[in-house]
């Protein structure tokens, strides 16, 4: 019932009837199902249940878009840029609200956008913004415009993008599968994971633990252990990870193991989670040692940390290169940054990017931000232009090598 409701609002029964929007690109920075994480979907079920697009229950009941959360209020005091997905017009703006609300400090009201597209046929809501909203009321924007920041304002327990599609007055869902069946309203449909994957990972001298934890994550982040009998603390982000014991496998620089052994997790949710673990270990020698983490037979974790002779010799190094990638540059222009959520800083330090977007060798965008991607406003670069852009990671002090791409535009 709830399939054939859905249907109808697409048109596939009404020739004349008004279509949704296909959007080209999903909203936010980063990257779906990597630092970028669905906490819920639109509730499809039009009574008091719940139903997602995939037929699970990744929403709640009466939900209107898609939820996807950042891993931390560090991620979003660095910036992650919320953009339009659709020209249009701005009809509403708010601003000037509280940005790092809890659990316990939601509220009503949020700092939003509200972009009214086609003749006011198709609305857009971007919700929960950070402080500093980009636009105002009345301005014309393009798709990849940028219009603000991820963050926790009005009734929201988490760094996330509220975002909100609506035909008329109707919201609907772009993503498509079982319980949502027709095309797909994103022009390229990511597919929801069927596996667990790792969205963080970090060592620790000190336990985790109440504003040490996600979302606040105000944990002391290391990549150096001084050599003797120490506390070793670590902790896991997962996707996708419905419980269970983990295997802790840890290897000495010469690859003997230190430590073979299955330990109980406390899990914090049921979908986006963490784990966090706590070891006395005899680190008996200098050099590179190995953590290896493993659940529902599969590895998760394979974590380089150093040991040395003493605390003078801890130093803090440059975050690891990375690799960048332009995706639909004659559409939104995406640039896409390839690393590994585990290793991407040897010090496992809260990472952040410079974007530096170029056309011919005027640069025309440069934002640092916590997200793995960026993206330059829809029609900036013209056919037969030459697009760049480069990327440096950073971990707040110290930069790793940029990284730089360049097409063609056609």
């Amino acid at each position: 019932m709830v399939v054939c409701a859905v249907a109808l609002l697409a048109g596939s029964s009404q020739a004349d009837a008004p279509l949704p929007a296909t959007f080209p690109f999903y909203p936010q920075a980063g990257i779906l199902w990597k630092d970028l994480y669905f906490g819920n979907f639109l509730d499809l079920d039009p009574g008091p249940g719940v139903l997602d697009w995939n037929c699970g229950q990744q929403s709640y009941d009466g939900h209107t878009g898609e939820d996807s959360i950042i891993r931390s209020f560090q991620e979003k005091r660095i910036g992650v840029p919320v953009f339009a997905a659709i020209a249009g017009t701005v009809i509403d703006v708010s601003d000037l609200l509280p940005d790092e609300h809890t659990a316990d400090t939601m509220t009503a009201v949020d700092n939003h956008v509200i972009i009214s597209s086609r003749n006011r046929e198709i609305h857009t809501v971007y919700g929960h913004l950070r402080k500093g909203v980009l636009v105002r009321i009345g301005q014309h924007v393009v798709a990849g415009q940028q219009l603000g920041w991820t963050a926790s304002s009005g009734h929201s327990s988490w760094p996330h993008l509220h975002f909100t599609a609506k035909l008329g007055l109707d919201p609907y869902e772009p993503f498509a599968g079982p319980c949502r069946q027709g095309p797909s309203y994103w022009k390229s449909q990511v597919p929801m994971p069927t596996e667990p994957y790792v969205r963080d990972f970090t060592f620790s001298t000190a336990p985790f633990g109440g504003r040490k934890d996600p979302p606040w994550d105000e944990a002391v982040r290391t990549g150096t252990f001084v050599q003797g009998d120490r506390d070793v603390y670590f902790r896991v982000e997962l996707g996708f990870f419905d419980g269970g014991p983990m295997q802790v496998t840890i290897l000495r620089p010469d690859g003997t193991t230190a430590l073979d052994a299955e330990r109980p997790t406390e899990l914090r949710g049921s979908r986006a989670t963490w784990a966090d673990f706590h070891e006395r270990l005899a680190l008996d020698r200098t050099g590179r040692w190995r953590l290896r983490l493993a659940g529902r037979g599969k590895t998760l974790v394979d974590a380089p940390f150093d040991v040395v002779a003493s605390q003078n010799a801890i130093r803090n190094r440059p975050p690891n290169g990375v690799s960048v990638q332009l995706l639909t540059p004659s559409v939104v222009p995406q640039c896409v940054v390839q690393t590994s959520l585990v290793t991407e800083d040897p010090d496992y330090q809260i990472m952040r990017y410079r974007y530096r977007w170029f056309i011919g060798k005027k640069r025309v965008r440069s934002v640092t931000s916590a997200g793995l991607s960026d993206v330059l406003p829809q029609g900036l670069a013209r056919s037969g232009q030459t697009l760049t852009c480069r990327v440096t990671p950073s971990d707040g002090k110290l930069s790793g090598p940029t990284a730089s791409t360049a097409v063609s535009v056609r």
